[in-house]
């Protein structure tokens, strides 16, 4: 891949949107996010159910993020770095897929190997991805600094969202969880 965007210009644009992400996001999204941990409390059932309702949040943040964000259907090399993910989340993609885990492999270095849900540069359980997958985007102006080859040689802002956050470690009970890396137990 061609160098089609300077590191620093990479920076300022993912600075850039990240805060316009920011500043323009619609009151209702931003009120959503705001009382999401206390809603997320309230939902009675499993923490799969839990993470359900924390997804279906993501979704609806995140579809206003995308609109600044370089990614793509198809852009894939994400998919090629750590996905960590909690038992929980195990347990919901099996519920949610059918694909069952297997006992976990001993940790290793999965940096460049493709996540095993990617088939054909998509993801197969994009409706059920990770928390992790669903909130990584990027903010640059091209997916230059996305490539296998240059995504660890500069750290490129993205939005956070505090309510997000905190309802994640609330359902997967951090900050001492038990993540692996996908690949560990798919």
């Amino acid at each position: 891949m061609e160098l089609t965007e300077t590191a620093e210009s990479a920076k300022a644009t993912s600075l850039r949107n990240t805060k316009r992400v920011q500043t323009t996001c619609p009151s209702h999204l931003l009120k959503k996010e705001e009382h999401l941990r206390k809603r997320i409390r309230k939902v009675l059932g499993t923490p799969i159910d839990k993470l359900d309702e924390l997804y279906k949040a993501m979704d609806e943040i995140y579809t206003f993020v995308g609109a600044f964000a370089v990614c793509r259907a198809g852009c894939s090399a994400c998919c090629h770095i750590s996905v960590t993910i909690s038992k929980t989340e195990v347990m919901y993609i099996e519920q949610k897929t059918g694909h069952l885990a297997h006992p976990p492999i001993p940790k290793q270095n999965f940096f460049g190997k493709p996540c095993p849900f990617l088939k054909e540069d998509k993801c197969s359980i994009y409706a059920h991805r990770p928390f992790v997958c669903r909130r990584h985007v990027s903010m640059a102006k091209t997916a230059t600094w996305c490539a296998i080859e240059r995504c660890n040689e500069i750290t490129l802002t993205q939005p956070r969202f505090s309510e997000v956050d905190k309802s994640y470690e609330d359902i997967v009970a951090l900050p001492v969880p038990q993540l692996v890396d996908i690949r560990q137990v798919f």
